[in-house]
């Protein structure tokens, strides 16, 4: 995912910005061919995956197009792009997602108002949406009490097990750089990765 850019760069910003919005429009077309077809199975209209309306209009709906929920940990090597370029290419063509719990959490990195505007358009431009499922909260608390059992449970703290669960509920594989995720993963057997960084 791209950094703010400084103000001179806004020519180059401007042409990476219809870049990368024919890029989703094209993701999108395809999407929507294969929903057509009955290839892909989708809960929710394409039209209202866009940010803004991203979040689902009924609290169960699943978003189906992305592959990964993103964690902070991999978000924040992604803003400082630390991230290999076949990252890049899965961020721009949606298929990276966030959710309640994360989009906070990088906000809360903004030096000033004009910063976190600048990160809320990159959150907003580039990552799908993954809606936090009811029930998500008590979810936690089953690996919380098998992580405890197994002393395992200061690995897991109280923002990575709602994430998990999260991801989980949705059918995503968790896209971390935080090795607290493989401990929760190796109790619930959820599948996670974490993301290629440049060497």
């Amino acid at each position: 995912m791209p950094p703010c850019p400084p103000p001179a760069a806004a020519p180059k910003t401007a042409l990476r910005e219809v870049t990368a919005r024919y890029r989703r429009l094209r993701t999108l077309d395809e999407a929507r061919e294969l929903v057509a077809e009955g290839a892909l199975d989708i809960d929710l209209p394409l039209d209202e995956r866009r940010r803004g309306d991203r979040r689902p209009r009924h609290q169960g709906a699943r978003v189906t197009v992305a592959d990964y929920l993103i964690d902070t940990s991999a978000l924040a090597r992604g803003l400082l792009r630390q991230n290999t370029t076949q990252w890049d290419n899965r961020i721009a063509a949606g298929l990276i997602a966030i959710c309640d719990i994360t989009e906070p959490e990088v906000l809360y990195s903004a030096r000033s108002t004009t910063d976190r505007t600048c990160l809320k358009t990159a959150l907003d431009t580039h990552c799908a949406w993954c809606p936090m499922p009811d029930g998500v909260y008590h979810r936690s608390r089953i690996p919380q009490e098998q992580l405890t059992a197994k002393r395992e449970h200061r690995s897991a703290g109280p923002v990575d097990l709602p994430v998990a669960a999260a991801a989980e509920e949705a059918g995503l594989t968790l896209l971390h750089n935080d090795r607290d995720f493989e401990t929760i993963a190796r109790t619930t057997g959820q599948p996670v990765r974490t993301i290629d960084l440049k060497q």
